[in-house]
């Protein structure tokens, strides 16, 4: 276990028992013996407006209430930045190769869903509208979830289309041929996925109310967090050989007239789990309520690779054969691996507030999250191979490198998130 841990941990524990530490200022004003026939004196909820009739019915500060907040996410998701798999042109070894690639071509925002339902214990103040509960303390629970992002590219229709990687074996640049004129004809297809998940629960309880007649109040809070990313993409590739022998360069004669199939695919999976503290501070104006919160879970993140690939041969007379990878999925890295990592998961959170009625809410504002420690799909590509690996690929005669390349790279990177939500809280 690292000292990171450790001390996060520490901290982490502190917090809660600082928070758990908190009582609410006694003794607590007793709510009135009954309804008001009248509304409060305009300076009593003068935060409030003339919305004080429109807060849920209070119905003594004992008694606890329920909230359900449903809210539609407009996030953006900090795009993968995978390196070029297939070129257009003539790899000469001189120029980085361009054309297809797996980048999140799309920068729209991507859709999403929070749900939180909370049950609160109420505090009552008696400068403010009688009908209006502010809860003390409380414990809520949180889920949301992004639509799953995808793209698909396929070559364009040009004559020569090749697959780069660096020949770890010649030491030099290299690349295995899907069309060329006269030679063969094929195409590169290529798909990429994401996915964006998580819960927690927390519980929240009031540090800071200027009571009475509030103005600003400040809670503090302990909690668990679960996040879940995954990514993955693959790529296919069809090439069908001349049966003209002659026409084709001596490595490649072998290949006159046969069809390869092949497939790469790498996934990866991040889950996170973690203790996390947080801070809450709320503004009341005339009708409408300004929410900032920070949030901190620190954690680990099990990590999760998989990478597969095959190759299918298809020789003239029909016969079939089948190989274990293709070009950047080989038997030096095909596999599924797992590992542990500590990681932090800092959240902010603005939302401006709107009472409607005395059970309907409406809260808009903006998000942004930050996973550092995360491993996606395009990330873990090895593009420095050793040739004698490659299923029907010409080697000359290289021996091999017993380097394991393409390797298993596990590499990581911070994932930014972040956009608006707009959404409703009911209240009961």
């Amino acid at each position: 276990m690292s000292k990171g841990f450790v001390v996060s941990l520490l901290g982490l524990l502190a917090a809660a028992g600082l928070v758990l530490g908190q009582t609410p200022e006694l003794p607590r004003p007793a709510a009135p013996p009954g309804p008001y026939l009248e509304p409060p004196p305009p300076e009593a909820g003068r935060w409030l407006g003339s919305c004080w009739d429109c807060m849920p019915v209070f119905d003594g500060p004992d008694r606890p209430f329920l909230t359900l907040d449903a809210e539609y996410l407009l996030w953006f998701v900090q795009a993968e930045r995978p390196e070029n798999t297939l070129t257009t042109q003539a790899f000469d070894g001189t120029t980085d190769p361009t054309g297809l690639n797996l980048r999140h071509r799309r920068r729209r925002p991507i859709p999403g869903g929070r749900f939180s339902l909370g049950y609160w214990w109420a505090d009552y103040d008696p400068a403010l509208p009688p009908r209006f509960r502010l809860p003390y303390a409380g414990v809520e629970v949180t889920g949301f979830f992004l639509v799953e992002r995808s793209d698909h590219v396929e070559s364009a229709a040009d004559p020569t289309l090749l697959r780069p990687f660096f020949d770890i074996n010649n030491r030099t640049p290299a690349a295995v041929l899907v069309a060329a004129p006269g030679l063969a004809t094929g195409n590169v297809s290529a798909d990429a996925a994401f996915n964006f998940w998580g819960v927690e629960a927390n519980y929240w309880h009031n540090v800071f109310e200027n009571s009475p007649s509030t103005t600003a109040r400040v809670d503090v809070m302990v909690g668990f967090r679960h996040l879940n990313f995954a990514s993955g993409f693959r790529v296919d590739r069809q090439t069908l050989f001349t049966p003209n022998v002659a026409a084709l360069p001596a490595p490649l004669q072998f290949l006159a007239g046969s069809q390869l199939e092949e497939f790469d695919a790498f996934s990866t999976r991040n889950h996170f789990y973690g203790g996390q503290v947080g801070l809450n501070a709320k503004l009341y104006f005339v009708g409408a309520i300004f929410s900032a919160d920070l949030k901190l879970a620190l954690g680990t993140n099990d990590q999760e690779l998989r990478i597969d690939g095959g190759q299918l041969r298809t020789d003239p007379d029909g016969t079939q054969t089948t190989f274990r990878g293709a070009l950047l999925a080989l038997p030096s890295n095909i596999g599924r691996y797992r590992r542990s990592r500590f990681a932090q998961v800092p959240e902010a959170n603005l939302n401006i507030i709107l009472p409607l009625s005395r059970h309907i809410t409406f809260v808009g504002g903006y998000n942004f999250l930050y996973f550092n420690r995360v491993i996606r799909a395009a990330d873990q590509v090895d593009r420095f191979i050793d040739i004698t690996q490659i299923p029907n690929f010409p080697t000359g005669g290289a021996l091999p490198t017993g380097q394991g390349r393409p390797g298993v790279l596990f590499r990581e990177r911070g994932l930014f998130v972040h956009g608006a939500n707009i959404g409703v809280e009911f209240t009961w």
